[in-house]
């Protein structure tokens, strides 16, 4: 098992992924489309642990990004999370996610090591939609 979370930390860094995230992100289009299919993905799993729940805030980052309304988030943070997502859609992955259970694991090791880099991010990010927030009321 141990050898199925290290394949996955290695295609979630891998140059592949990486070059995949930088198109997603250069397409707003392709990448809007890209973000619905994996809220849709994330409703159908039966349980969201605390490393899936990561997931609604990362979309909500890259949303406001590419909308350019949030703009204070460094490229390497963002092909991190965008890459964490490409890894949770696919379903062929180190654990297919069609083993029940099993199948989410490395999902949750790669969006938890992820979440381990850009953790002060998010958090800005929320402090800033918080001071919107504020703003708008």
């Amino acid at each position: 098992m141990k050898e199925k979370f290290s394949l996955a930390l290695q295609s979630w860094k891998s140059k592949k992924t990486e070059t995949e995230a930088a198109q997603l992100l250069a397409d707003s289009d392709r990448m809007e489309e890209f973000l619905q299919g994996v809220e849709l993905k994330l409703k159908q799993v039966p349980f969201a642990g605390e490393n899936l729940a990561v997931i609604p805030g990362m979309i909500s980052l890259i949303r406001s990004y590419i909308r350019r309304d949030y703009r204070e988030v460094p490229k390497g943070s963002l092909l991190a999370m965008v890459g964490a997502l490409i890894y949770f859609f696919s379903p062929i992955d180190a654990l297919p996610d069609f083993l029940l259970g099993a199948g989410l694991l490395d999902d949750a090791v790669v969006l938890s090591a992820c979440l381990k880099l850009i953790k002060s991010d998010l958090t800005d990010f929320r402090d800033w939609q918080a001071s919107q927030h504020k703003l708008e009321d």
